[in-house]
Order: structure tokens, then C-alpha cells, then sequence
């Protein structure tokens, strides 16, 4: 090692010099930059996914909680709710087969439709649930009145 004036320079230089670093870490950046947007995309979908999902189950349980309320009332072909956690909104909606040739020959045949709205990071998302209900019940009643 020797001194001139302030600088110290040695004679063994061993290590990295700052601009090999900085190529380095460029590189490293360009390689995990795709890797880390496809990790946020995935990410993305699985919270999607599982808010889906969750609402899901709520429109489950709205659909059962009606059937209940219909063994009481069995007029009842419209209903709404609102779930606090997580925020969404249901409507409930009993609607008979007659549009379809092919399904309406089965007697007591209803589409049930649980239209399902909340509003995510992404904005103001709807979904759907729709089954179908055997109730020859049902057609009794609407003749009879």
C-alpha cells in the first residue's frame, strides 16, 4: 500500500468495481421484473377468486333461507338482502319455464336466479347463480288463484 497525497491505492485490487455491481443488479432486475408482474397477476386472481367464491356461499344460503320462507308463503317469487360482510347485494327471483319448448313440458319446472352485486378493487362486479327447482306444488297454486 502507498499514499499519495489523499488517495490510497493498493497494488492487490480484488473485488467489484461499482459499474460490474450496477450491471449485475440490471440484469438481476430484468430477470425478476416477469417473474414479480406474473406473482402480482396470480395474486390478483386468487383474491378475486376467493371473493367470488365467498359470495357465492352467501347466494347458497340466501336460496335456502327462501325455500324456508316459501314453506310458509309459497306465493313468494321475489326477494332481496344485503349482506354486510362482505358487502353484497342478493336478489332472489322465481321464474316459471315457459320460453323453452323442451323444459316446459315438465309440469312444476322453475328457474330460480340469484343475481349477486358488489363492488371490488377492480369496481362494480355482478354474478349470477341459477338453478333449477322442481316444485309441481308451485303450479297448483298459480291455477288455483
Amino acid at each position: 500500500m502507498r499514499s499519495s497525497g489523499c488517495m490510497i491505492h493498493f497494488k492487490n485490487e480484488r473485488g467489484f468495481t461499482i459499474l460490474e455491481v450496477m450491471f449485475a443488479l440490471v440484469i438481476v432486475g430484468l430477470v425478476l421484473a416477469p417473474a414479480l408482474a406474473m406473482q402480482f397477476n396470480l395474486v390478483r386472481k386468487i383474491i378475486t377468486t376467493a371473493g367470488r367464491s365467498e359470495r357465492f356461499g352467501l347466494a347458497k344460503n340466501f336460496v335456502v333461507i327462501v325455500h324456508e320462507q316459501q314453506v310458509a308463503d309459497p306465493t313468494i317469487k321475489q326477494s332481496n338482502r344485503t349482506e354486510l360482510v362482505p358487502p353484497t347485494t342478493l336478489n332472489y327471483q322465481l321464474k316459471s319455464i315457459e320460453n323453452n319448448p323442451a323444459l316446459a313440458q315438465l309440469p312444476g319446472l322453475h328457474i330460480e336466479v340469484v343475481e349477486i352485486s358488489w363492488t371490488s378493487l377492480v369496481g362494480k362486479q355482478h354474478d349470477q347463480l341459477v338453478t333449477f327447482l322442481f316444485r309441481p306444488e308451485l303450479n297448483d297454486t298459480q291455477t288455483k288463484k
